[in-house]
């Protein structure tokens, strides 16, 4: 036994090994009645040997690109469209059907 082993998990390295048992449950690796059991005992690990003993008859899982689908990469600046222009502000009192208003008054006193 190494010195990781003995080490203590945490509950992302048991999510990662239930993971791990889902994809090969959906492989056909494994019945549900073997994958319920694992599940309940890496929930139940204490230490990396007892997460690594759920795993050693499996073979490694396939990288993630080949077994899910592959996710949409983000649009490029090119591909974003520009955004909307700013619309004018129409004065106090005028109309807003676009129709022009009357001239404002314009008062010399």
């Amino acid at each position: 036994m190494d010195q990781r082993d003995q080490m203590r998990a945490a509950d992302t390295d048991r999510e990662a090994v239930v993971e791990r048992l889902r994809t090969a449950l959906n492989e056909g690796r494994l019945q549900l009645h073997e994958f319920d059991e694992r599940v309940a005992e890496a929930y139940q690990s204490k230490t990396y040997a007892d997460l690594d003993r759920l795993l050693v008859d499996l073979p490694g899982v396939r990288p993630v690109s080949r077994s899910q689908v592959a996710a949409v990469p983000p649009p490029t600046p090119a591909q974003t469209p520009p955004p909307p222009a700013p619309r004018a502000r129409c004065p106090a009192g005028s109309p807003r059907s676009g129709a022009p208003g009357p001239p404002p008054s314009v008062s010399t006193s």
